[in-house]
């Protein structure tokens, strides 16, 4: 037998129940040293707490644990509420007290959660607590142990969980109590340990099946007798789930009517366990632009494939309806509109196009003197067009020069009014299929033409296939002078 104090045959007991202390997630890591620690049940156990923030804004984290065992606070209190600038690190100190525990060794959940988001960091301090007068000369007793089982469990089927248990001292346990529990576990064994034996034992158990899936903790404790004194021990917590075994049941209703569908679809969760998932449609990309739903579709690409979705939330037995309609009528009526608008167009556009433009010919104290005027007219349908009427306008501050260009069409008409500007009209017979006729004269300003020199449009009258006279205009034309 070592002439050891508890304190120190705890010590080496911890050893064996180290487990990672560093949590680590995207956003933030959290660190805690020691990573154990033994006091006796009158002292105060102490533990570094750094919180590394990975985000670009600063942070609060809250730290608490809901271990009513125990007594855990921050020092100072305020860092129960840590902030944390961007990308860098702060330390606080915790402070864990026993209030209603015997010596033994604990895993006490701490938990370092991100203010206002869902965002959770779970830690086990381990500590180890001696009687405040232990017997001088005695072993006392030291058990560790590790709990195996799935982490993800059917509440359907029989659970087994394997629990690896060691004596680490060469004193006989004949009896512990091993106490499994959780939300929905909840179990007890009783075995024995020969000096620094080890064995694995097997506990299985079975949970309601109609246990609602969750996030659970597996919590095992050895409780055992030694000098008149109830010693425990705990394993480190197990976080497993129980998994969600609700099927989604669907039924499928289609009526057709000219150019649309309409779809009923009544989803029905027949299992025991929430549903949560997004039922997905598939639909031609033509077909999804014509597509409507109550409620409201999402876009879904899985696996390269584009599905309309929905996301779906059912408790046991609930049911929900999604209604789909497919109409192309609004497209079809659309599509008839632009066909009839097509035609009317071509119908009742006039067959005549015209374009008028001017170049400067010269230029006087910086500012336009003298114009060339050209207007193109052209027949743009197979057809001619009779009774062909071009009327332009001079303003009035400008003359139109007598002198025309060979091998253009001459006016058959200048007329000259000293407040209205000179009228210039050519007169066609006839306009053949895709004929082209190019119209030009040259104009001299009174004044020499400071800033912006505008031409009036051209209007050309014509005969139309029925025998009415129509009428369409050329656009206008700006100049602008030194």
């Amino acid at each position: 037998m070592l002439n050891n104090s508890a304190r120190a045959l705890l010590f080496l007991l911890v050893v064996f129940m180290l487990s990672s202390s560093a949590s680590v997630a995207a956003e933030y890591v959290v660190t805690i040293s020691p990573e154990y620690q033994s006091i006796r049940m009158d002292q105060t156990a102490e533990y570094k707490l750094t919180v590394r923030n990975n985000m670009g804004t600063t942070e609060n984290f809250e730290i608490y644990s809901s271990d009513v065992m125990w007594d855990v606070t921050t020092r100072p209190v305020s860092d129960r509420l840590l902030t944390v600038e961007p990308y860098s690190t702060r330390t606080t100190t915790i402070l864990l007290t026993p209030l209603y525990v015997n010596p033994g060794l604990y895993g006490v959940t701490l938990n370092v959660r991100l203010s206002g988001k869902n965002m959770l960091i779970k830690n086990y301090l381990m500590v180890g607590v001696t009687d405040i007068n232990p017997p001088p000369e005695e072993y006392l007793p030291a058990i560790r142990s590790d709990i195996i089982m799935d982490d993800v469990i059917d509440p359907r089927e029989n659970l087994t969980i394997k629990l690896e248990i060691e004596n680490q001292n060469r004193r006989t346990i004949p009896e512990m109590d091993i106490r499994l529990r959780s939300n929905a576990i909840n179990a007890d064994y009783k075995t024995g340990l020969g000096p620094l034996e080890k064995k694995m034992v097997a506990i299985t158990t079975r949970i309601d099946p109609l246990t609602r899936p969750q996030s659970d903790v597996l919590r095992v404790t050895i409780l055992t007798q030694a000098a008149n004194r109830t010693y425990q021990y705990e394993a480190t917590p197990f976080e497993f789930e129980i998994m969600n075994y609700g099927e989604l049941v669907e039924d499928i209703v289609s009526t057709k009517s000219f150019l649309k569908t309409t779809t009923v679809v009544t989803l029905t969760n027949v299992g025991n366990g929430d549903i949560i998932e997004v039922y997905k449609m598939q639909k031609g990309f033509f077909e999804r632009i014509f597509t409507s739903s109550e409620p409201a579709s999402k876009k879904v690409k899985e696996n390269g494939t584009k599905y309309l979705g929905w996301p779906v939330s059912l408790g046991p037995y609930e049911k929900e309806t999604i209604t789909v309609v497919v109409n192309y009528r609004i497209p079809f009526s659309i599509l008839c509109i632009i066909i009839a608008a097509i035609v009317l167009y071509y119908l009742l556009r006039s067959p005549i196009l015209i374009h008028k433009s001017a170049t400067v010919l010269a230029t006087k104290e910086g500012g336009i003197s003298d114009l060339k005027v050209l207007i193109v007219v052209k027949n743009r349908t197979p057809a001619s067009v009779k009774s062909v009427s071009i009327i332009d306008k001079v303003p009035h501050i400008a003359d139109v020069l007598r002198e025309f260009e060979m091998g253009t069409l001459h006016p058959t008409k200048v007329l000259k009014h000293e407040k209205k500007g000179t009228l210039i009209k050519w007169e066609l017979k006839e306009l053949e299929r895709f004929e082209e006729r190019v119209l030009a004269y040259k104009i001299k300003s009174r004044l020499s033409v400071l800033g912006q020199f505008r031409l009036p449009v051209v209007v050309v009258r014509y005969e139309s296939a029925t025998g009415r006279m129509r009428s369409t205009h050329s656009n206008a034309v700006t100049l602008v002078g030194a």
